[in-house]
C-alpha cells in the first residue's frame, strides 16, 4: 500500500496502485466502505488496467484528520492531488455511492484529470441519501454520533449483512471508519 502525505492535515492518503497500462481507473468507495476492501475483484477482473484503490481520508487505511471536512469537494480536491502527484490526466473514475458524488464533483473541478465517469447508486438528490439520513437521525450532533450513534449504525449493518451475503465486508469498513468522516 502507498501513500500521499498531506502536511496541512499531518495525514496519510492510503492507496492501491496496482499495475497496468492506462487508461488508470480510479476506484472511490462509498460512505462507511473502504475501496482496498470493496474493489480488488473489480480491478481484477477489470485487468489489464492500472488500477487505483483510495481509501478515502477517515477510511480504510487512510488517516481520520479531525480538521478535515468531509465535504464531497473537499475529498474531490485531495484526490485531485494523489492524482497530480501521480501525474495522472485523463484517467476513467469508478464511484459508488458517495464515491460517485465525489467523483462527479472531481470530473466538474478537474475535467482534465477524468475521461470517463462510472456512479453506482450515487445519490443525486437529498432525497436519495437513505443510508446518510439514517446516520443523521442517530444522533442531532457529531460527538453524539461518534459517541453512541456509530456503535447503533454498525449493529444495524451487522444485521443486513445477515440477511444479505452480499454485505459482508460492510460491518467491518464501517467499524473501522472515523465516526466523524461518516457523520460529516
Amino acid at each position: 500500500m502507498q501513500n500521499l502525505y498531506l502536511p496541512e492535515l499531518d495525514a496519510h492518503l492510503c492507496y492501491h496502485d496496482l499495475p497496468g497500462r492506462e487508461p488508470v481507473c480510479v476506484y472511490l468507495h462509498g460512505l462507511g466502505s473502504a475501496s482496498s476492501a470493496d474493489f480488488p475483484h473489480i480491478a481484477h477482473e477489470l485487468a489489464p488496467y492500472r488500477a487505483l484503490l483510495i481509501d478515502l481520508l477517515g477510511y480504510g487505511f487512510s488517516d481520520r484528520p479531525a480538521a478535515f471536512s468531509h465535504t464531497l469537494t473537499a475529498h474531490a480536491e485531495i484526490i485531485a492531488r494523489l492524482l497530480d502527484h501521480l501525474g495522472l490526466r485523463q484517467s476513467h473514475v469508478i464511484g459508488h455511492s458517495m464515491g460517485g458524488s465525489i467523483g462527479i464533483a472531481l470530473a466538474a473541478a478537474r475535467p482534465d484529470l477524468v475521461s470517463g465517469l462510472v456512479v453506482a447508486e450515487c445519490n443525486f438528490d437529498p432525497e436519495d441519501a437513505t443510508f446518510s439520513q439514517m446516520i443523521v437521525d442517530q444522533a442531532k450532533t457529531e460527538e453524539e454520533y461518534s459517541t453512541a450513534g456509530h456503535d447503533a449504525v454498525v449493529s444495524q449493518a451487522e444485521g443486513w449483512a445477515v440477511s444479505e451475503p452480499a454485505l459482508g465486508s460492510f460491518p467491518g469498513t464501517l467499524r473501522a471508519a472515523d465516526p466523524r468522516a461518516v457523520y460529516r
